[in-house]
């Protein structure tokens, strides 16, 4: 850790748990995690670690909580990193995906850690490709993966209109490079990490075309109008 906080990196990533289905006793990771966040604090850093939406089991000692969550009772210099993965946004169904009926439970605790620990740095993961085995079996054209994130970002930008205790510090995202058109959906989704239309201030239409509209306008003229079919063509999807 001092190699690379020496290194000049503004911030460390870390993840819990040797993969991502095991890991070693609780109140060890615990110890570990908190050692890295105080290690990290000491330098002038910011550490944060994934929270992974994956079955590894749960803490006996710490109420039979998911795993996943074990940092929300770390030193709060650790931040989190709630992590979903391929194109289902926060509240669809994903067909089963880790296990998972749906990714609801992870927003939830993500507002929760938001409104309870507003100190802890809170910063969403998501994903704009799955290239281990979701979507690489063809070249695909995939804007779907931007369109889920938008959706997660204004589900987001919604409990902190609801809520002022609610504050996130915005997103991440795991993606596996541009193959083909994948860089649109990267675009996307790294444009409204600086802004997003949120539910009190028009629809999911309108947060869509509004993150299409100056990308496109890079590439063809009479961007609205392509933004426009764009956006139609990814709602239709």
């Amino acid at each position: 850790m001092p190699t690379f906080l020496g290194a000049g990196f503004d911030m460390l990533g870390t993840e819990s748990g040797s993969t991502e289905f095991s890991h070693a006793e609780c109140s060890t990771m615990l110890a570990w995690i908190n050692h890295t966040a105080q290690a990290t604090a000491a330098r002038g850093k910011r550490a944060f670690i994934k929270c992974h939406c994956s079955p590894a089991g749960t803490c006996p000692e710490y109420d039979d909580l998911d795993f996943n969550f074990l940092p929300q009772y770390a030193d709060t210099s650790m931040g989190i990193l709630p992590h979903t993965v391929q194109t289902f946004a926060l509240d669809d169904p994903s067909g089963g995906t880790y296990g998972q009926d749906n990714f609801t439970y992870m927003y939830d605790w993500m507002v929760e850690v938001a409104a309870s620990q507003p100190e802890r740095g809170n910063v969403f993961y998501g994903e704009t490709a799955y290239w281990v085995n979701f979507d690489i079996n063809v070249p695909l054209f995939l804007p779907l993966y931007g369109d889920r994130r938008i959706h997660d970002l204004r589900m987001m930008r919604g409990a902190e209109e609801e809520n002022v205790a609610v504050s996130f510090d915005g997103q991440m995202n795991f993606c596996s490079g541009w193959e083909w058109g994948y860089w649109l959906q990267d675009v996307m989704t790294s444009r409204v990490a600086w802004g997003v239309i949120s539910p009190a201030e028009g629809s999911h239409e309108d947060a869509v075309r509004d993150a299409l509209k100056p990308i496109i306008a890079t590439l063809v003229p009479k961007s609205s109008m392509v933004a426009n079919t764009l956006a139609t063509s990814v709602e239709d999807w």
